[in-house]
């Protein structure tokens, strides 16, 4: 009897201290989850998609336009007259139109441009008074508001041809009885000079004329070089008093043909400009006109049939056509 109730008294025992650690062990469990921090999951950041960008639709190719009908000029009459200049004439009104005509007739045209107010033109001397080979060009200026002519007189310096005692001429004579000026004294009314005109026949020199100050400074001379091709070079210079170009005005001829001319002007720089000509037969086909900085700045090519000129087409400096021109 008491060997029974140890055993079971045993067994109770038992069954009490286990319970007791099944509920230590549980609790403690519980306070452990309680404790640990719930692990959230980590932000991705998604990129936003990148905006496509929609790029604009080709425009309609441009309508080709009708060409204009205009004044083509005689190509035997006005031989050396620019293409950009019909182009540049043929948009003026015809007041205008009508005085810068007159300046073309019977002379060689070399530079016409359209300025803020004026048609600048460079042609050749067109005067009676010119009894000698000095610097055979005149710049004109005709405007754009009422067609007045201004010519320009410091560029070339306007010359006097009479003999006097204030004007003192000296002569030399050329292959038999061709008799040349050498040189030419303006004096003021003191009797001291004040410009002189010297002339040069040597066919080695290119120097063929020059004008100086009463201090001998050069204000202005002329250069004529060949080769041995027939083909020459005309250059004429202009000085200040420091001896700074102020302005150039040259012409290359190849043929007979005005190959290239270049104008430069120091108080106006970017009116600069440089024409290279192209010709067929002895008619300019094509024109390139380049800027002060030698950039493109339009390409005139001319159509003729049967010796006279029929059309102008205008590109612009990447060689892409802008304007036709078609005679009257």
């Amino acid at each position: 009897m008491n060997r029974k109730k140890l055993l079971i008294g045993g067994i109770i025992s038992g069954l009490i201290a286990c319970t007791g650690l099944s509920i230590f062990f549980t609790n403690n469990v519980d306070e452990q989850e309680q404790k640990t921090p719930t692990s959230e999951p980590a932000e991705v950041s998604v990129p936003e998609p990148k905006k496509v960008e929609q790029l604009p639709l080709p425009k309609p190719a441009a309508k080709p336009k009708s060409p204009q009908k205009v004044e083509l000029y005689n190509p035997e009459e006005n031989r050396t007259l620019p293409l950009s200049a019909i182009t540049a004439i043929s948009a003026l009104p015809d007041n205008i139109k009508k005085a810068v005509n007159k300046q073309l007739e019977h002379t060689n045209v070399y530079y016409l441009d359209v300025q803020d107010d004026k048609i600048l033109i460079i042609k050749d001397a067109n005067t009676d008074e010119e009894r000698f080979s000095r610097h055979d060009f005149e710049i004109v200026k005709v405007s754009k508001t009422d067609g007045r002519v201004e010519k320009e007189t410091a560029f070339p310096r306007k010359m006097s041809n009479e003999e006097s005692e204030h004007e003192v001429w000296e002569y030399e004579v050329l292959e038999g009885d061709m008799v040349v000026p050498t040189s030419h004294k303006s004096l003021d009314e003191k009797g001291k000079v004040s410009l002189v005109e010297k002339w040069y026949y040597s066919e080695e020199d290119p120097i063929k004329y020059k004008v100086v100050n009463k201090d001998n400074k050069t204000l202005s001379i002329r250069k004529t070089s060949a080769n041995d091709n027939g083909n020459w070079r005309d250059e004429h210079i202009f000085y200040d008093e420091k001896g700074d170009t102020v302005l150039n005005v040259s012409t290359v001829y190849e043929d007979n043909n005005i190959a290239r001319f270049t104008y430069y002007n120091a108080k106006n720089p970017e009116s600069g400009v440089t024409i290279v000509n192209e010709y067929t037969d002895g008619m300019k086909t094509k024109e390139t006109v380049y800027s002060a900085d030698y950039k493109i700045e339009n390409v005139y090519k001319a159509d003729y049939e049967n010796g006279a000129r029929t059309g102008i087409t205008i590109l612009d400096g990447h060689n892409h056509p802008v304007e036709k021109l078609s005679a009257e």
